[in-house]
This record gives C-alpha cells, structure tokens and sequence, in this order.
C-alpha cells in the first residue's frame, strides 16, 4: 500500500467510529486491497446519518482526485440506508466538512480532501490557483473590438494576474 492510500486510510479511521475489530483488521493487514477495505466498512455500524456520509464521501475523497458533489451522493449508493438521506443531512455534512477543515470546495459543489503536510497544502493551493488562471483567461478572452479604454484597463490588469498565477504555480510546482 503507498503512503498517500496509507495515509489516507488513517486519516478515513480518525475521522469515523470504527468498531476494534475491525481497527484490528485495518492494523493487521499492511496489504489490503482497496476492494477488500470497503467491503470491510459496508458492515460498520454508525452513531448517526451525518457520521455515515461523511464517512462515504472521506472514502470517495481519499484518491486525492477532486469530485463533484453528484459524485460524492452516488457513492453513498454503497450504504444500505442511502434512500434514508436527506438533500439537507447531505448539506450539512459538506458544510462542516469545509467549515472544520477535511476537504476544501475548489470551486461551488467540487471538492477535493484535504491535504496533509506540506505537500499536501501545495498541492491543494496549486489545483485551487490553476482554476482561477482559467477562469480569469476565460474571462479576458472577448472580442477587442467593442473594449473602450477603462475596459481595456481592467483587461490589462487581468493578464498580470494571469502571469502572477503562471509564476507562482510554476514556483509550487
């Protein structure tokens, strides 16, 4: 198993109850598939709603990927209370999910886990800058034509924001 899935898979136990036994088979085995890890956790036993979304969408998460929140809903599919759900249990898990840290929303419902350390956080920082260079190209991208000279202005101070995000990424990465 990597560090990161590792990693991952510690930070996944922290942050839901899991009964000792199976802690002890997570501990015991070095080795374990991903496959066998969650239909591990498909038998656990939660203390609430929230504690079980949560817990599906840190699983979901763990791959270091960014995810939609229509992603993050269908992996609840994997529960056998998922027609149990509310729209706003599943708010107010994303909610303080962000809110206290676990995962960062990149942009309005995308959300990536939050990084551990360091690299982590760099990591993070860069997916979250990348996406605001595109979204400010996107922006400064219109026909010149019709631009009057305060327009122009603003056009001009965007492209050295761009070029302030290519540096700074460039240096992160």
């Amino acid at each position: 198993m990597s560090k990161k899935s590792e990693q991952n898979l510690k930070e996944i136990k922290e942050s839901v109850l899991i009964t000792e036994e199976e802690m002890k088979v997570l501990d015991n085995k070095e080795s374990i598939a991903e496959t066998q890890v969650t239909s591990n956790f498909e038998e656990m036993t939660f203390n609430s709603y929230s504690q079980e979304i949560r817990y599906y969408f840190l699983q979901t998460l763990s791959d270091g990927k960014e995810h939609s929140r229509k992603e993050l809903v269908s992996a609840l599919s994997k529960s056998k209370r998922s027609n149990e759900f509310t729209n706003a249990m599943i708010i107010n898990v994303l909610r303080g999910m962000v809110k206290y840290g676990q995962i960062i929303s990149t942009e309005r419902g995308k959300y990536i886990m939050a990084g551990t350390g360091a690299d982590g956080l760099v990591n993070q920082l860069i997916t979250v800058l990348k996406r605001n260079r595109s979204q400010l190209v996107t922006l400064a991208n219109i026909n010149y034509i019709n631009v009057n000279d305060d327009e122009m202005e603003v056009l001009n101070k965007i492209k050295k924001c761009i070029l302030i995000l290519d540096e700074t990424i460039n240096e992160l990465s």
